[in-house]
């Protein structure tokens, strides 16, 4: 079916060979054959039914990008097209949500409850969710470290979702640090003895959810804290090393005094004192400080298994996990 709206233009980035272009589409030609035949296709047809806005008309140089209700926009035409096929962004319902429960104040402004606004934004977040994992995992058929990093990406996205969302009120590293519970049984030991102990103990009692840490990734080791200023953050793992090793330092004199009330008429109690003073503000080498986070990571794994469990209702890409 050949529309009147039709027309054909030289393409104007470069050549000046007659060109015929289809911008719904986002297909181009030089043969007058090939261009009927386009007009025919079922794709040329959907996407007509779809946009009503068909123009077979010049590439241009500038930077034109298509742009979705939901708030996604795409460079090419043929990206929003195959988004558009599949996003479930509703403007006129959540519009209406919205407006229902607003209340004019009578002076120019209105006042919106606040359980609709993160009502709304969730929705739209988790009808994102299909579309961000679809985008990167098309590109997955990319070999080598590109293929790699697809996945990497999707995990982050996943394990983000999740920490911003299920464990947005967890224990921050200071306030875990701040309270840690010891004894002195706890400090006979070597320290990375000790402190994986310590970590652990304190650890154990709390919620998946309330944890101020997580390891995300077995093989790498890689971590996620939160901080309390910063909120959830990607580390190394030294910050769980060095905010234990503070709380320690802070705790354990009061512990040993409660312990050994006369400890200073004492000369075997002064040299424990005093041992343990040194053994605390010892400094961890890189290889006690690895065998420290790898005896602590099994009890702190984030992985797929433990985010369904938390979240059934969430469809991550369970291969990409």
């Amino acid at each position: 079916m050949i529309h009147n709206d039709t027309q054909k233009v030289a393409k104007s980035c470069k050549k000046n060979t007659p060109t015929f272009y289809c911008k719904n589409c986002d297909y181009t030609t030089s043969r007058k054959s090939s261009w009927l035949k386009h007009l025919e296709t079922k794709k040329h047809s959907n996407s007509e039914m779809i946009h009503n806005d068909t123009s077979d008309v010049a590439k241009s140089c500038n930077n034109e990008r298509f742009t979705c209700q939901c708030g996604k926009s795409y460079k090419f035409h043929s990206g929003y097209y195959r988004h558009k096929s599949k996003c479930t962004w509703d403007l006129n319902e959540n519009t209406e949500c919205l407006t229902k429960k607003q209340t004019d104040n009578g002076d120019g402004t209105v006042t919106i409850d606040k359980s609709v606004l993160t009502e709304l934004f969730t929705e739209s977040f988790k009808a994102l969710i299909p579309v961000i994992a679809d985008s990167i995992g098309g590109k997955s058929s990319i070999s080598g470290s590109g293929s790699n990093n697809t996945i990497n990406n999707q995990k982050i996205f996943n394990v983000n979702l999740f920490l911003n969302e299920q464990c947005a009120n967890a224990m921050s590293i200071q306030d875990f640090a701040k309270q840690l519970q010891l004894t002195m049984n706890d400090l006979d030991r070597c320290k990375p003895e000790y402190l994986t102990n310590v970590v652990l103990k304190n650890l154990r009692p709390l919620a998946v959810t309330d944890r101020p840490f997580h390891c995300t990734d077995e093989d790498s080791s890689k971590w996620f804290v939160k901080d309390r200023e910063n909120g959830w953050e990607e580390d190394s793992g030294d910050k769980i090393i060095t905010s234990t090793e503070h709380g320690i330092r802070r705790q354990w004199p009061s512990e040993f005094e409660k312990q050994h009330p006369q400890w200073n008429i004492n000369e075997k109690l002064q040299e424990k004192y005093v041992k343990i003073a040194g053994n605390t503000n010892a400094e961890l080498n890189k290889k006690d400080k690895g065998k420290v986070l790898e005896d602590v990571k099994d009890t702190v794994l984030l992985n797929n298994e433990v985010i369904g469990q938390m979240t059934p209702d969430y469809k991550f890409n369970q291969k990409n996990m």
